[in-house]
């Protein structure tokens, strides 16, 4: 038997996550993680742990509770270390205990590791103290979004509406008239300060105040997630409020690349002071398995050159490797070829130095000198992708020498739910792609939505890593877009405008 961690990771921003959350993210077989999970989590997730989406969406369950407390139970009864990560605290409108329950009646272990509540955290990220000497000397959590299936309000207004301390609605946007209306037809003063914090503790937080009576009236310039803040300490948030409109830029920056590739871009674009979204168009997955990779570690020794165009080929290869051979002296006697600094970086980790780095991230400069360095008869191994660039493989049959190309592992577009790309589309500003397999992925998810990709990037700023990249995106319609002059992340941050 298993266990389960059912976890608290904060409210968005990744820094307010525990250590204890940290650890078990680290550890977890499983990880079965919500919509408000920050994506940047998954980045610390060991190699090969399942990831399992099943975020909630207004409207669309990508699986109903009873489902996923069945989901748990099914996979630590398998023995392994399943994490349930969630946004917020587990405890706190987070249906931990629900799950918890599920677990105890199973027979099976499970530990809570609290998180930092939107209550506290999000509140703070405005400048709005949840009590105050002389204010407030108490607060109150509230849900705004009551069960459907209950046949009566189980919110007592008239009881609330007295309360004299800080009251927090969660989830309660969409119910925000109704909450004003009745907190006021039960005694609350009209002229109560109200504050929505939308985005909480992200770089594109927004905060709206006013008061019960006039808040709905800008209903208009909030959106989910938000929290509703009522009472007098709202007042405060003139004087304390040292988050917001302090960053060098509010742009949200969409990021296409895996998942497991995110965290380093990330942080390239949180350095310029805008936000990033991960939203994967590729995902990798390895065919370390496959007879004929087994096949090209056993006769490794007979290459001569070793060519890696991509981290995600240096990372599978070397993990491949060590499985079949458990040594990496069996490559003292490959010369080694790579492509781009992350590439070169990549190879690093594992203490090997290439003999060829080419300046400029493009196949066919690394096939140029390819070109010059392989002699006839030599043979190259290429363990890349199935949808790798073919230019290399010209460039060695050009000179006389033999090259295997092997396809270690497969790019493939993950599965959304209709209309998901575009709802988050609807709040970014700036597009970012690092691969035509990126674009590939982009156009294909719009396409089943029966969406254009030239019109959808009509209106946002589009960057790629170099210019095979744009060729792609050319081949797509698209018109207008930027090519980093240094073709990695840290380039294609620096040409996102400040503007």
């Amino acid at each position: 038997m298993g266990k389960v961690y059912i976890a608290g990771v904060g409210s968005g921003d990744e820094k307010l996550i525990t250590v204890r959350a940290m650890e078990c993210i680290k550890e977890a077989d499983v990880i079965v993680y919500d919509r408000l999970a920050n994506p940047k989590f998954l980045s610390f997730a060991k190699k090969d742990a399942e990831k399992i989406d099943v975020g909630k969406r207004a409207n669309k369950h990508t699986l109903a509770q009873w489902q996923i407390n069945e989901l748990l139970c099914k996979k630590a009864k398998e023995g392994k270390i399943v994490l349930r990560l969630k946004g917020g605290d587990p405890f706190v409108f987070g249906r931990g205990g629900e799950e918890g329950l599920e677990l105890f009646k199973a027979g099976i272990e499970f530990e809570i590791v609290p998180g930092v509540s939107a209550a506290n955290a999000v509140t703070a990220f405005a400048g709005i103290p949840l009590t105050h000497r002389g204010i407030s000397s108490s607060f109150h959590v509230i849900t705004g979004h009551e069960d459907p299936t209950k046949n009566e309000n189980i919110i007592d207004y008239s009881v609330i509406a007295k309360l004299s301390g800080t009251l927090v609605f969660f989830m309660g946007l969409n119910n925000l008239s109704s909450i004003c209306t009745n907190l006021m037809k039960n005694g609350k003063d009209k002229s109560t300060p109200v504050a929505v914090i939308s985005n909480g503790t992200l770089k594109n937080q927004k905060t709206v105040c006013s008061t019960l009576e006039n808040i709905v009236d800008l209903k208009d310039s909030m959106e989910s997630p938000a929290l509703i803040v009522v009472g007098e300490v709202v007042s405060l948030r003139e004087s304390l409020n040292w988050f917001e409109g302090k960053q060098i830029s509010q742009k949200r920056v969409l990021v296409t690349r895996s998942t497991d590739q995110y965290k380093k871009f990330a942080s390239a674009i949180e350095d310029i002071g805008a936000a990033p979204l991960s939203m994967p168009m590729i995902e990798v997955r390895d065919r370390l398995n496959a007879l004929e990779i087994k096949e090209m570690y056993k006769n490794i020794e007979q290459y001569n050159w070793l060519v890696f165009t991509s981290e995600n080929a240096v990372n599978i290869f070397m993990r491949g490797l060590m499985d079949e051979r458990g040594d990496v002296r069996v490559l003292s006697g490959l010369k080694i070829a790579v492509i781009g600094s992350a590439t070169k970086a990549a190879l690093n980790k594992y203490y090997l130095k290439a003999d060829i780095t080419p300046p400029e991230f493009e196949t066919e400069i690394l096939a140029q000198e390819l070109r010059d360095k392989v002699k006839p008869g030599e043979k190259v191994l290429l363990p890349t992708s199935s949808l790798a660039h073919n230019s290399i493989y010209g460039a060695i049959k050009e000179v006389g020498g033999h090259i295997d190309m092997v396809f270690i592992y497969e790019v493939v577009t993950p599965k959304y739910e209709k209309g998901e790309l575009m709802e988050v589309l609807s709040n970014i500003d700036v597009v970012t792609f690092t691969s035509p397999s990126c674009v590939k992925g982009f156009v294909t998810i719009l396409k089943e939505d029966s969406y254009d990709a030239s019109a959808v990037l009509r209106d946002k700023e589009v960057v790629c890593i170099g210019p095979i990249t744009g060729k792609a995106l050319s081949e797509a319609g698209v018109e207008t877009f930027k090519c980093a002059k240094v073709h990695n992340v840290q380039g294609v941050a620096g040409e996102i405008s400040d503007k």
